[in-house]
């Protein structure tokens, strides 16, 4: 990605939070989600709705991880929201940081949250991804591929087993699976609904939160209005 031209020194702050974020969800994330032994998948910001078949659920499963088709047949209707909190070390402390992606009908939007404060606000649409900073009104459009929205990985999985697990004070239904990398995973369910996901390396295991819904109520659907946006696709270089 070239380095951005801005027009005023003030801008240099929203730059590093965008360079920051592109680490995290655009072409470093897969790293980063590998280095903290995050088993998220990644997905190009495409608008299909479950057009293609699913290699999950197979027939031969049919009695078995009925918990997690119910998310899976969520997210294979195209519109919904998936929500993830881990937790990050920051300064030497545990803070929460939770990621929101809502896929709407022509346009992702991916809000993420340290704290109880907006950190990061990407939009895509057909033009591309939008790196939102509405207190300095700038909108820095970059490419849709500079981006990697989250979503579960659900293809090639295998059922191993169901019950019922403690986390924290509480219980929950769960089905543990293994993915086509060898990497087992609970699925953690309150009331029916995906609520945690515990994901294990060796002995050790990470615990993370999860929800999925098909209510995207409240998402953005369109770019706010009077932004300044800084065009840095690369194909605008191309007719240059």
């Amino acid at each position: 990605m070239k380095r951005l031209s801005l027009g005023v020194a003030a801008l240099l702050i929203a730059t590093a939070a965008i360079l920051l974020f592109v680490f995290l969800f655009g072409k470093g994330g897969k790293e980063a989600f590998e280095e903290s032994s995050l088993s998220i998948a990644e997905q190009s910001a495409d608008f299909s709705h479950g057009d293609e078949t699913s290699a999950f659920p197979s027939e031969e499963s049919a009695e078995d991880g009925s918990l997690l088709k119910g998310t899976v047949k969520i997210i294979e209707g195209g519109v919904y929201k998936l929500t993830i909190t881990r937790q990050k070390q920051i300064g030497g402390l545990s803070v929460p940081v939770t990621t929101v992606t809502c896929r709407g009908d022509g346009f992702i939007s991916i809000v993420e949250y340290e704290g109880h404060d907006i950190r990061t606000e990407v939009f895509i649409n057909s033009d591309g991804a939008y790196f939102i900073n509405e207190g300095m009104k700038t909108a820095f459009l970059f490419d849709a591929d500079a981006v990697t929205p989250d979503t579960l990985e659900y293809e090639g999985l295998t059922y191993i087993e169901s019950g019922s697990t403690e986390a924290g004070t509480s219980v929950y239904e769960y089905e543990r699976y293994v993915t086509s990398s060898g990497q087992t995973v609970d699925y953690l369910f309150s009331a029916g609904s995906l609520a945690k996901m515990k994901l294990y390396e060796g002995e050790e295991y990470e615990l993370i939160s999860v929800s999925v819904s098909s209510d995207i109520s409240g998402a953005r659907e369109s770019l706010p209005e009077g932004l300044e946006v800084i065009d840095d696709r690369s194909h605008k270089d191309a007719g240059q």
